[in-house]
């Protein structure tokens, strides 16, 4: 059996859930999957953030992704033709262990920043350096 170790300040496991599920319910960018099981049989969680139309081809970006990793040279190729459409995904990983009660808040803190609203990324530049 697994028990809890509440932590003040800090977000408990058993709190996680109804939080994520209402972060998903305040905006139409975030989409939570469960992806997986802890050793100690809780759910693993995946928070997703992106516009609705980029969440509908997910599986086109899947399928993208495995071509860039398969052909670097000719998506390069591909890309300098401007043949490739493609949004740059950013992997955020709270914690690993269920004990790192920081992490988990952390990500949850990016929700306050603003990061859900849709005119947070128009300031973003992208560079070739």
């Amino acid at each position: 059996m697994v028990t809890e170790e509440i932590v003040d300040g800090y977000i408990t496991y058993s709190e996680l859930s109804a939080v994520l599920r209402d972060i998903e319910k305040d905006s139409d960018r975030v989409k939570i999957d469960v992806v997986g099981k802890s050793a100690g049989g809780r759910n693993t969680y995946l928070l997703a953030i992106s516009d609705r139309s980029t969440q509908e081809r997910l599986d086109d970006y899947v399928a993208l992704a495995s071509f860039i990793a398969d052909n670097p040279d000719e998506a390069l190729v591909t890309l300098d033709e401007g043949q490739l459409d493609y949004r740059v995904s950013i992997y955020i990983q709270g914690n690993i262990h269920g004990s790192e009660r920081g992490g988990t808040d952390a990500c949850l803190n990016l929700k306050n920043r603003g990061i859900l609203s849709p005119g947070y990324y128009a300031d973003v530049t992208c560079f070739d350096p």
